[in-house]
């Protein structure tokens, strides 16, 4: 069930994507052919005016067919080649806006109802700030797994060995007790979906460094929560921030990539579903904050110059105004073909190490 919604939500997001290169191509008065949901084969479709609307056999996303994108019909008064750089760049990046624009309500709304912000790395709280220590994921076969720990449940106190008790006001309170009682009996005090328990387990001495001696990530949580119109300023200077920090990001995994050869970590479809379970399992607030930051996260990887996504295609047009003549129509379809296959293949990669990272597709059945 929850891979479904996540399907349906992420094939959301791409309808919203495509709908922005359609809205804007309507608007600047080219012919769109073809606006689907999901791929094809097709199942229906219905033509109104210049336009077919489908719908499609596989059921992920969905495409706009623009007359001219390719390149060639330059003759054609609403060929999309026969249109200025202006107009062009504007049709290429309303699928990037739209993807922005959906993920600042999704975070409005957040900031509105209470939005849990991360502030593991944060020094100091603001006054008046109390945070939550929220399991985030567990790792198979670990103390924290065979105690009968759970994604979401929120660690309140800790007693260590000796029966001390630490209340827990920030993370590093639980990271200093779990760290002096390995292999030490400890008892955690949780509560789960509102009810309070407590769960003896045993901190190991050798671990993973990304989950601990106890096997789990942790998120140290505040809740935001703002009236309506500060929201919505929050919800989408958000936006910024994180679409700035995702740029970061990227430039710091190439730059290490290419001068330390350190392969960039990263996730495909199996691996964001995988996350968008967890996300589910901690709340829906976590979910739709998950939503919103794959929003921005499909934004900006469609703004990048490569070919066959929406940054590449700009750079397309660039070039042929700064050469005052479009490129042969064989060698666009060419460049934008060769640009799928590598996405594609790159994408099937990942989706790979994503399997056998997660030990295939168990979590689907869980």
């Amino acid at each position: 069930m929850i891979i479904f919604i996540f399907i349906l939500c992420f094939s959301f997001l791409v309808i919203a994507h495509e709908f922005g290169h359609f809205l804007l191509a309507k608007k600047s008065g080219v012919k769109v052919e073809e606006f689907g949901i999901g791929f094809p084969p097709k199942i229906i479709g219905k033509k109104i005016g210049d336009t077919i609307y489908s719908i499609n056999a596989i059921p992920i996303g969905g495409f706009v067919r623009i007359l001219g994108e390719e390149g060639g019909e330059t003759e054609n008064p609403k060929s999309f080649s026969n249109k200025s750089l202006g107009q062009k760049i504007s049709i290429l990046a309303a699928g990037v806006i739209a993807n922005l624009i959906i993920a600042g309500l999704i975070f409005s709304v957040l900031f509105t109802v209470g939005f849990p912000l991360d502030v593991s790395e944060e020094m100091t709280l603001k006054v008046g700030e109390k945070s939550q220590i929220v399991i985030a994921s567990i790792e198979k076969g670990s103390p924290a797994r065979i105690a009968g720990l759970k994604i979401g449940d929120i660690v309140t106190k800790v007693t260590d060995s000796t029966g001390k008790e630490t209340s827990l006001v920030r993370l590093v309170d639980f990271q200093k007790v779990v760290g002096e009682n390995k292999t030490k009996l400890i008892t955690l005090d949780v509560i789960r979906k509102d009810k309070a328990l407590q769960i003896e387990a045993v901190p190991r001495v050798s671990y993973n460094k990304a989950s601990g001696s106890l096997g789990i990530s942790l998120m140290e949580l505040v809740y935001s929560r703002y009236s309506f119109p500060r929201s919505i300023y929050e919800g989408f200077k958000h936006v910024l921030i994180l679409a700035g920090d995702m740029f970061s990001g990227l430039f710091m995994a190439m730059r290490n990539w290419f001068i330390e050869g350190e392969a960039p970590e990263v996730s495909g479809p199996i691996g964001i579903a995988s996350l968008s379970v967890q996300m589910a399992q901690i709340g829906w607030r976590y979910f739709f904050n998950f939503l919103a930051f794959l929003s921005t996260n499909l934004a900006i990887v469609n703004i990048l110059p490569l070919p066959a996504l929406d940054g590449g295609r700009i750079i397309l047009a660039i070039a042929e105004k700064i050469r005052k003549k479009p490129f042969p129509f064989k060698m666009v379809a060419a460049i934008n073909g060769i640009g799928l296959i590598l996405l594609l293949l790159l994408s099937f990669l990942i989706a790979l190490k994503d399997m056998v990272r997660l030990n295939t597709l168990s979590f689907l059945f869980k």
